[in-house]
């Protein structure tokens, strides 16, 4: 199932290149500096806004290349004609922006478990979950997430400090109806049976992600929990698949908002898995994979492999703190200390 990003639907409802953006505040945020039509498109859809035809004339206030077209966002008194404007309501109405915006891939967020989360996991959840929500609006919109299944106290919270969203808080019951007969839904679990594929995940349109946090107290084995008893509820077999960089789960990043950037980077931004874990990684991910590997006994020469490929796709070279963490991780001391400074040196000495 083709899956793309909302900017690039709504490139295809808006035929003319030249917008004026009325709406006050929405220039100073950090997504329009990222992504001009995508924060436009998000504030419509949380504000019932659409778009209208403009004779108006102002100054530019950025201008985006996109697929085939460049685009000018346009403010303020100047002498550039516009063509559209927002808010409007003559050209693309919010009834008709908010009705067509596409409602798939759904992220949905299995959080049953909540109560039984220790307090300050609870506090750790209701912040990554909120910055999941960020981290979607860069892609899609909050038509996209449900909370599945979410105590009262969860709701409240999330409500508080994610004023105006608009995020779907739904029953098992409620989120069946929500389903479709074409919709492939996978489970997403660090100790998963199965080993997710890009391709496994890009056919799938709902992605469930257990809202889990378990640093304070160990929630072993809850997503599987949480899997089997909403597949009971909703009479729906949910396969549950563990995503892993080289065979090591502990190198995938576990907060919530990391593992839907890794999703949305595969099914919506064209990346590969193993690329979307890596730019998501922590530097305690990146020490996790490298201590593990030590571990595990491999070659100077696949170590030196992993460290180049490791910093080419993250843009920095590792310091010397995560060399120091893996060496702790992988447990031989000084000698894995030497061991990853000379994979280190090995690597630069190739490129050079």
């Amino acid at each position: 199932m083709a899956h793309e990003p909302l900017w690039r639907w709504a490139l295809r409802q808006l035929h003319h290149d030249r917008i004026y953006v009325a709406a006050r505040g929405v220039a100073g945020r950090s997504l329009f500096r990222e992504n001009p039509l995508q924060a436009l498109v998000v504030h419509a859809l949380l504000r019932g806004h659409g778009f209208g035809a403009s004779s108006r004339r102002g100054t530019l206030l950025a201008e985006r290349a996109y697929p085939g077209r460049v685009l000018r966002f346009l403010a303020g008194r100047g002498e550039e004609p516009a063509e559209l404007e927002y808010p409007g309501s003559d050209y693309l109405p919010a009834e008709e922006l908010s009705a067509r915006a596409p409602d798939r891939p759904l992220i949905v967020f299995e959080n049953r478990l909540f109560s039984e989360l220790a307090a300050p996991d609870q506090r750790k959840a209701i912040l990554q979950l909120s910055l999941s929500l960020s981290t979607l609006r860069r892609w899609l919109w909050d038509g996209n997430m449900v909370m599945l299944n979410s105590p009262e106290a969860l709701a409240r919270k999330f409500a508080e400090v994610n004023a105006g969203a608009k995020v779907r808080f739904l029953s098992s019951g409620e989120f069946l109806d929500l389903l479709r007969s074409g919709d492939r839904a996978v489970v997403l679990d660090p100790m998963g049976p199965e080993v997710l594929s890009e391709e496994e995940l890009r056919r799938s349109s709902v992605v469930i992600i257990g809202g889990i946090v378990d640093r304070a107290k160990s929630m072993r084995g809850a997503t599987k929990r949480i899997a089997e008893e909403l597949s009971r509820e909703v009479g729906v077999e949910l396969d549950r698949y563990r995503i892993e960089l080289d065979g090591i789960t502990a190198a995938v990043p576990h907060r919530l908002h990391a593992i839907l950037e890794v999703v949305l980077r595969v099914m919506l931004g064209g990346e590969g898995l193993r690329r979307a874990v890596m730019l998501s990684m922590s530097n305690r991910d990146a020490a996790w994979y490298l201590g593990m590997l030590v571990a595990r006994r491999c070659s100077i020469d696949l170590l030196a492999a992993r460290i180049r490929e490791l910093e080419e796709v993250r843009g920095r070279p590792l310091s010397r703190e995560v060399l120091e963490h893996a060496a702790r991780i992988a447990g031989c001391g000084a000698s894995c200390r030497q061991l990853l400074v000379e994979a280190q040196a090995r690597r630069a000495t190739a490129e050079a």
